[in-house]
């Protein structure tokens, strides 16, 4: 008789069974809404996926870890997943949205854009600007990286450079960089 696969798990077990793929799914105990099925993860149902094992067209084997947060709970799940990486050898790539059904590209360089819009509008006004300028590289660094490993095209306020200068170099290149969205 062939002995049964476990398949629940407590959370930060549930993350390392995932991550190594040695079986094809597993949940938690309860209502099970920490699971993974396959190469993705999911906090309450498929409609939240937190990340995916991925071959990328660039021939990398990565992993899509979703930037978005929900609950208390949602956030217990996504740090259990952070936790089972520390360890890993593939690389990470953040997105909104960790899956590659159609339209998922868009829609995260669409939220991409959105969250550097939001950045460059908090620096352009703060009394401190400095506060927003590693997020904001941090915002066009994560852009440049999903589309490395997507094989798309970087656009133009994503390619703005690690390394400027804090001050009027910086905004006069957060003026250059967001001229895309004025201007198309």
């Amino acid at each position: 008789m062939a002995k049964r696969t476990k398949q629940v798990f407590k959370p930060e077990e549930l993350a390392h069974v995932w991550l190594r793929q040695s079986q094809n799914q597993g949940r938690t105990a309860g209502t099970g809404n920490f699971y993974f099925n396959g190469d993705t993860i999911y906090s309450y149902g498929s409609h939240f996926p937190i990340a995916r094992l991925f071959d990328a067209p660039n021939g990398e084997l990565v992993i899509l870890m979703t930037t978005r947060s929900y609950s208390m709970s949602t956030s217990g799940h996504i740090g259990c997943v952070q936790r089972a990486l520390r360890n890993s050898c593939h690389r990470v790539v953040y997105c909104h949205t960790p899956s590659i059904d159609f339209g998922t590209h868009e829609k995260n360089l669409r939220e991409f854009k959105s969250e550097f819009d939001k950045v460059v509008a908090k620096h352009s006004v703060a009394r401190k600007p400095e506060m927003y300028e590693v997020t904001l590289f941090n915002v066009c660094r994560s852009a440049r990286e999903y589309c490395e490993v997507m094989c798309l095209d970087v656009p133009r306020w994503a390619s703005m450079p690690d390394g400027i200068e804090p001050g009027a170099p910086l905004k006069a290149a957060i003026a250059v960089f967001s001229e895309e969205a004025q201007h198309g």
